[in-house]
């Protein structure tokens, strides 16, 4: 195996960097933002942009805002800032960051890549539109579709001096390649389709279902191929903990309605209509925990992962399960 637990290579995602090096030339672009959802690589391929900037001769500063950090003006991004700017007077402080941060022999435009910037605070967002619009950064940042999109997103994220790009999960030939890449060889067919089944593409959930199965010994390679032991798909516990905190999203609610799901699926959406009112489903299907399916007149509601059944099925108490039934 050629890569282990660290950072998987970047396969599939050419075009998003060949955009950010077009990016990077140009002046004229102040920001490159990477949308999608949770787990597709947003992260990943900010890194790997971070780090052709870098090898550009470019200053790079990185930042990962959080939930907790957005309770603290500048939180996030406080260890990035010049020290002993004063920030009372928005104005003259701008003025100060921006001459801090252009000081020094290394001076030029800077690359600052911000991870999860929907969680940003507003005076973080708006100095930082301030630097992006003088020309003194170039943001850099991923935020995650599906969630609520507060100030920071609509301050960094807009206008035509920003260029966005909306990750998707990996197809069939691109997961392929990665596990190729990864394994060092080639994968046999039906541990390939388990693995694309189960992973639904999304290249977290990928990564954690092959590490589970080679650190369990599930995935074996004999010299030529790599096999997975039929019935045999082992996760880890970061996967089961990223699924179940992508789960807890939802209200109680809609979580009653993953739940019933998860034992029944798929549901007929006038049942779970009834069950949690119409608003609920809809609300599922717009965050992308659930699909709504038409069949001609027959309309369904389906888990949108097959993992989320499997993390919701784990934690489901057997009473729990009788009252969804009985219900």
């Amino acid at each position: 195996m050629r890569e282990g637990a660290g950072r998987w290579p970047l396969v599939g995602r050419e075009p998003e960097t060949d955009l950010f090096t077009e990016a990077l030339a140009d002046r004229r672009w102040r920001g490159f933002v990477v949308g999608g959802a949770a787990g597709v690589g947003k992260s990943r391929l900010a890194e790997e942009c971070g780090d052709r900037a870098a090898a550009e001769g470019l200053r790079v500063g990185r930042a990962t805002a959080t939930a907790a950090a957005r309770t603290v003006p500048l939180g996030a991004i406080a260890h990035l800032l010049p020290t002993g700017v004063d920030l009372s007077d928005p104005v003259a402080g701008f003025a100060a960051v921006a001459r801090g941060l252009n000081a020094g022999p290394d001076r030029g435009r800077r690359v600052l890549l911000v991870d999860d910037v929907q969680l940003l605070d507003s005076a973080s967002a708006l100095l930082l539109r301030q630097l992006m619009d003088s020309g003194v950064i170039l943001l850099l940042a991923t935020v995650r579709t599906g969630e609520p999109q507060g100030m920071a997103v609509t301050a960094l994220c807009g206008g035509d001096v920003v260029r966005r790009v909306e990750l998707t999960v990996l197809r069939a030939p691109q997961i392929e390649a990665l596990l190729q890449t990864v394994l060092d060889g080639p994968v046999a067919r039906r541990t390939l389709h388990e693995l694309i089944a189960a992973s639904g593409g999304n290249v977290l959930y990928l990564r954690e279902l092959v590490l589970g199965a080679l650190t369990a010994g599930d995935l074996r390679g004999d010299g030529e191929i790599w096999h997975l032991r039929e019935g045999r798909l082992p996760g880890t516990a970061r996967l089961t903990e990223v699924v179940g905190a992508r789960l807890a999203t939802a209200d109680a609610a809609g979580r009653s309605v993953l739940e019933l799901l998860d034992l029944c699926e798929p549901l007929p959406l006038a049942d779970a209509d009834a069950l949690a009112g119409p608003r609920v489903p809809a609300a599922l299907e717009r965050s992308g925990l659930v699909r709504v399916v038409q069949d001609r007149r027959r309309v369904t509601v389906r888990l949108a992962h097959p993992l989320y059944g499997e993390v919701l099925r784990a934690g489901l108490p057997v009473l729990r399960r009788r009252d969804l039934l009985l219900g």
